[in-house]
């Protein structure tokens, strides 16, 4: 079972945490994403044995996937910054209690179908509509369920 982090490193990560939110607020978008991948780096390794890494690597995925899908310049950047959301998210993946949460495996589907993958996406949107149905792609582009709608 992943463990607290120490009460001295955990404000040091929540403070670059609060920085990184600001800077986001303020279209400083290549200086919010270095103080939350800081305050990924300080959590010690391996980094599932911490249950705060967990939650820093949703956010800095989650991060990385709406700046791929509203701030990329062009397809190359949308690309990287995809591939970056992933990487994230598969951290989020390696702790045991994120397996099965509709939300994650939905925004790692809607990753792997703005990159092509959609063998993948499929996958992970079929674990969506298992727990959730129809429901769990109500806030979504319908293009995301049609992937999936010949096969329920």
């Amino acid at each position: 079972m992943p463990q607290e982090l120490p009460k001295d490193l955990l404000v040091k990560v929540n403070e670059l945490m609060k920085i990184a939110d600001g800077l986001s607020y303020a279209n400083k978008d290549a200086q919010a994403t270095e103080k939350l991948e800081e305050a990924f780096a300080l959590i010690p390794e391996p980094k599932n044995d911490w249950s705060d890494a967990s939650i820093i690597a949703r956010n800095i995925a989650s991060y990385y996937f709406t700046k791929a899908m509203h701030k990329s310049k062009n397809e190359k950047q949308k690309q990287e910054l995809l591939e970056k959301a992933l990487m994230f998210y598969k951290v989020v993946m390696s702790f045991s209690q994120n397996i099965g949460v509709s939300y994650n495996h939905l925004r790692i589907g809607l990753i792997r179908y703005e990159m092509g993958d959609y063998e993948k996406a499929k996958d992970e949107f079929m674990r969506v509509y298992m727990a959730e149905g129809e429901e769990g792609f109500v806030d979504e582009d319908p293009k995301y369920f049609e992937l999936i709608q010949p096969i329920v």
